[in-house]
């Protein structure tokens, strides 16, 4: 991946599996890479804050928490998933 330095990313759904990698993917392009999970997996370099993507409101909570503390937010990278029982 080529990114310019310093730009800030959320990864949701980055505990895990390809939000992981593509977290740490883009940590080490030179990126500030926010994680939302529900489960806090310590990964150097990366921020985590616990967000369920099921739960529009605290969603919202969560991107502002990150926008309030960078002052912006330059990629997003929606790959965290969820069922819909019966579907």
């Amino acid at each position: 991946m080529c990114f310019p330095m310093n730009k800030v990313a959320i990864v949701t759904g980055g505990s895990g599996g390809i939000g992981r990698c593509t977290a740490a993917a883009l940590k080490n392009a030179g990126c500030i890479v926010y994680e939302f999970s529900r489960r806090d997996i310590p990964a150097e370099g990366i921020i985590h804050i616990s967000a369920d993507v099921t739960d529009a409101a605290g969603t919202a909570a969560a991107v502002a928490q990150a926008a309030a503390r960078e002052g912006r937010i330059d990629i997003l990278i929606n790959n965290a998933g969820f069922g819909i029982s019966g579907a």
